[in-house]
């Protein structure tokens, strides 16, 4: 195991400690009324009215993929974002480009927090902690919180099939929700499929 690994291994030990603390304040945001599910909700609507725009505008072909990416940025410009994207047929090949981005604040300031309560111990057992070393650590433990917060938003995948903006968009009959690091291999969570009857 190199040093890099020995970092993470000791770092996701003490994240999954942080995670059981704060699953039921995240779990509530994703809830009916909750801050979470409303900005996520209105990031979406507004995605899909943009969508509805250019393709009666600039002729922007039928929906067939949303992405949402975390942005490998948000751990340098200290700004906890989500993009959204739509996609046609051919995916990052799609040359109208039809992005919102969702943020999520309090995800940020608890990774500082975090980070700044296992600072101590990291500096004990690794010698001579690099700058470097800690942005890296930090970024990743960005990553786990998106990953962690997967499992509340994809929940919401069906429900946001049913909103009166997405009836207005022109959709292939399969739509795959991707998730992932922009520009990076996605992970499809999931599918939604128009019924023979819609």
């Amino acid at each position: 195991m190199d040093r890099r690994e020995e970092l993470w291994a000791f770092t996701q030990e003490f994240f999954e400690e942080k995670m059981w603390e704060r699953d039921n304040i995240i779990q509530k945001a994703f809830e009916d009324g909750g801050n979470y599910r409303q900005t996520f909700m209105f990031s979406i609507a507004e995605l899909f009215k943009q969508l509805k725009q250019q393709q009666l505008e600039q002729g922007k072909e039928e929906l067939h993929y949303i992405g949402f990416y975390f942005l490998r940025s948000s751990s340098l410009i200290n700004k906890a974002e989500i993009m959204i994207a739509a996609y046609n047929e051919g995916y990052y090949l799609d040359d109208i480009e039809t992005i919102m981005f969702w943020q999520i604040d309090d995800l940020l300031s608890y990774a500082e927090a975090d980070m700044l309560e296992l600072l101590p111990s990291l500096k004990k057992k690794f010698i001579r902690l690099k700058d470097y070393e800690v942005t890296e650590l930090k970024h990743q433990y960005l990553i786990n919180y998106i990953h962690y917060i997967m499992q509340f938003f994809k929940n919401l995948f069906p429900v946001i099939f049913r909103l009166p903006e997405f009836a207005e968009v022109n959709s292939a009959l399969e739509i795959n929700v991707v998730c992932g690091e922009l520009m990076e291999k996605s992970t499809c969570l999931y599918t939604h499929r128009k019924s023979e009857t819609s």
